[in-house]
Formats: structure tokens, C-alpha cells, sequence
């Protein structure tokens, strides 16, 4: 896939250096490389009203854990992100907020 977007140094660093993936953080990543909701459902064939639950973390929406992991994942792939850490960080955080 290739994402055709201006690099900013230093988003490039807060990405590099980031451990913790929020959904806003997520929105965030996916916007500064120039990929609307449309194209990333089409990228990662997950639907467009799961990826905004997903940057939204709401959380009483989202399917059972297994996908939003699966979903995440490919979410990362698509954003040339680190696929696993970035599901795993989403993971705990989900976990947190269900607290």
C-alpha cells in the first residue's frame, strides 16, 4: 500500500517513540498520512463504523476482543506501524478502560 502524505519530523519521532496507542492517537497517526476512514475500510476490510468505534475506544460497541485485535492489527499494517505492538498497546488499554 502506498500512503502518499507529507513527512513531518516530528511526528515521525512522537510515532517512533510512542508505547502507548490510543484510539485519538490512532486518528491522529491515520490522518497525518493522508488516509481517510474510506480507504482504510477499503485497506483493511474492516467497516468503516468499527475503525471509528475504534479511534472513539468505544469500547461497549466494539465485537469480542479476538477481532478488535485482528482489526487493530490490520489498522496498523495499513498505517506501516508496528502491527503488534500497536495491538497489543490498544489491547491493555481496552482492558483498562473496562477496568
Amino acid at each position: 500500500v502506498a500512503l502518499n502524505y507529507q513527512e513531518d519530523p516530528e511526528m515521525e519521532e512522537k510515532i517512533s517513540q510512542a508505547i502507548d496507542f490510543t484510539g485519538e492517537f490512532l486518528k491522529e497517526i491515520r490522518e497525518y498520512k493522508n488516509v481517510d476512514i474510506l480507504r482504510m475500510s477499503e485497506m483493511t476490510k474492516v467497516s468503516k463504523t468499527y475503525l471509528k468505534y475504534i479511534e472513539e475506544e468505544s469500547i461497549t460497541k466494539l465485537p469480542a476482543t479476538v477481532y478488535v485485535r485482528g482489526f487493530v492489527y490490520q489498522y496498523a499494517k495499513c498505517l506501516k506501524l508496528n502491527p503488534e505492538m500497536v495491538a497489543a498497546s490498544y489491547l491493555n488499554r481496552i482492558k483498562e478502560l473496562k477496568g
